[in-house]
């Protein structure tokens, strides 16, 4: 089961500045409830939904602007997140670089600066041109008080979701009796057979909401698939001891692999060890059908 951190201290400091509390070598990603946390777990992705910077609100370059938001603000600061997202995802710094991750540049409004990217933008737009110009602009919004001021957010952006391994999980935040609550990587639990119930659950995953998540994927599996006793004759001369007659056999993984392709290892791996305890062998439902 993973361990609290009761002290989120770890989560500060750069390497030029390893005591500043005012710095952080993470970023993290907030989102609002435990059930879109999970869910981005057993993913292993963040979806890039929302368009954002400078040309994000023009409806024929909305697409190439979708972002995945995080935060760059050290982890005992990251209430002033709460009214409207209490669950983070946290990785390296150096994680996010990788994946083209980049600071969020705020121009004030009504400055040479703004004036210089507000020509080039109409530039572009009159003239219905591309320009790499535009691979800069989802990391650009404009500043300004009365009307668009988060440069509190202390925001990074990469242009296109964010794929990872829960390798790359540095930790996760969660709320904990009203308090967020910093939490080592995650931990996916295991399934096992509940004899009230008279079915199979999943368990022991660093949330419920995980374990729901990887236990819907474990059910999804078995509506394709079926376990060689529901359909299968026994024949005490064959290796595994069933009678196949043509029917496609299908391992554990290879089974897993064909209905949830990319998601994280360490999700297939416990489903893989779980449904290897029901059985090894698998069939198609659809090719009993």
């Amino acid at each position: 089961m993973t361990s609290a951190a009761t002290d989120p201290h770890q989560l500060v400091g750069t390497a030029q500045h390893p005591r500043a509390k005012d710095l952080s070598s993470y970023l993290i990603h907030m989102t609002r409830t435990p059930a879109d946390l999970a869910s981005i777990l057993v993913d292993g992705c963040i979806e890039a939904r929302g368009a954002f910077g400078l040309a994000g609100q023009d409806p024929s370059r909305s697409d190439s602007h979708r972002c995945v938001c995080l935060t760059e603000t050290p982890a005992q600061e990251i209430e002033r997140f709460a009214s409207k997202r209490k669950y983070g995802i946290v990785f390296k710094r150096a994680f996010i670089i990788r994946l083209g991750g980049q600071r969020v540049w705020y121009v004030n409004y009504a400055t040479p600066a703004f004036e210089a990217l507000k020509h080039e933008m109409n530039r572009l737009h009159n003239a219905e041109v591309s320009s790499r110009f535009l691979e800069l602009t989802p990391y650009i919004d404009m500043w300004r008080e009365d009307v668009y001021a988060f440069d509190w957010e202390r925001e990074w952006r990469v242009n296109g979701d964010v794929r990872f391994e829960w390798s790359d999980v540095e930790y996760l935040i969660t709320e904990n009796q009203g308090l967020l609550t910093v939490l080592e990587s995650p931990d996916v639990g295991s399934g096992y057979f509940h004899p009230k119930q008279q079915d199979y659950i999943w368990t022991g995953g660093t949330l419920p909401e995980l374990d729901a998540a990887v236990g819907a994927l474990a059910e999804q599996f078995t509506k394709e698939f079926a376990e060689p006793d529901e359909a299968l004759f026994h024949d005490s001369e064959q290796v595994d001891g069933y009678a196949w007659g043509g029917i496609r056999h299908w391992e554990t993984r290879e089974a897993i692999e064909s209905i949830n392709l990319g998601r994280p290892r360490a999700v297939i791996d416990a489903l893989e060890a779980h449904l290897n305890e029901r059985s090894v062998s698998w069939l198609s439902r659809k090719g009993l059908a």
